[in-house]
């Protein structure tokens, strides 16, 4: 399926109704997600590689540069963002590496807000078989441990289980899910579809299910630092296309891509630049 040029309307019958035309931003997504869900189950939960390489390497598709579009907060004071991440650059045969201590209690948060997305990424934990963390989807500005958000967990006995937090909402919840995730030290994946409301979380290839009605659905993507050293690698975001004016009897077209950006350890290019000239800002 090419999310690029969603074909809305193959009819050659000039009586048939036109529904690039006639279909509002709800029916749209609410139907590329049933599409999409429908793929997953068909291939056990995970796109064929070249879908999912297309769909993760298109217009709109991003790497959250590190620390320029990320936003610190931790539950000490004191603490600064040194104290808790770290970027590893990566090599020509490895890929870079987002380090979290675990401690203090806190999380990154993207600059950006999304609300239609698609991301991927993939985890681990060197040291700790029970290490938890979690992506926080939908954060906004509250100031606080946790912030209303809908999470997915990371936790490692439960990875994939998803809820509410906080004032956010949902119509259901993932609690009761199977064991996906893989040993200490051995790279997990995580791929997370948001259409419209409904929140769909794939672990490691197995479709755990789906969030309908989530409230807050717009917002930022957040990392947790929650007790366990933890590795993130591969983080991906694309922004879904928007749907085809009412009408307009074009294609949808892309959002506006931004290029990849590089990555790069900014803070040791900094050198002992003050806190202050760095875009990651503590949130007090």
């Amino acid at each position: 399926m090419d999310l690029a040029s969603p074909a809305l309307n193959t009819a050659s019958d000039d009586s048939s109704p036109d529904y690039r035309q006639t279909l509002r931003p709800r029916q749209f997504f609410h139907r590329l997600g049933l599409c999409l869900l429908l793929l997953l189950s068909v291939t056990g939960g995970e796109l064929p590689a070249s879908d999912r390489a297309r769909s993760l390497q298109g217009p709109g598709c991003f790497t959250p540069d590190f620390p320029n579009d990320w936003l610190f907060f931790a539950g000490t004071k004191s603490s600064q963002l040194a104290d808790t991440w770290k970027w590893k650059p990566g090599t020509d045969s490895q890929p870079a590496v987002l380090t979290c201590q675990g401690n203090p209690h806190g999380y990154l948060r993207t600059v950006r807000t999304f609300s239609n997305f698609q991301m991927s990424l993939e985890w681990n934990f060197p040291k700790d078989a029970n290490g938890n963390s979690g992506i926080l989807l939908f954060t906004s500005d509250e100031q606080k441990l946790w912030p209303a958000s809908i999470q997915v967990q990371l936790y490692q006995p439960e990875a994939g289980m998803t809820f509410p937090v906080g004032s956010a909402r949902a119509d259901n919840e993932l609690r009761k899910v199977p064991a996906l995730s893989r040993g200490v030290n051995q790279w997990n994946r995580c791929e997370i579809l948001s259409i419209d409301g409904t929140v769909t979380v794939t672990v490691n290839g197995q479709t755990i299910g789906y969030l309908t009605g989530c409230e807050p659905h717009t917002g930022g993507i957040a990392l947790q630092s929650e007790g366990s050293e933890i590795h993130f690698r591969n983080i991906l975001i694309r922004e879904l296309l928007q749907p085809p004016e009412s009408g307009s009897t074009t294609e949808a077209s892309p959002a506006p891509a931004e290029p990849v950006l590089p990555v790069r350890d900014a803070m040791v290019e900094r050198g002992h630049q003050s806190q202050k000239h760095i875009r990651v800002r503590a949130i007090r």
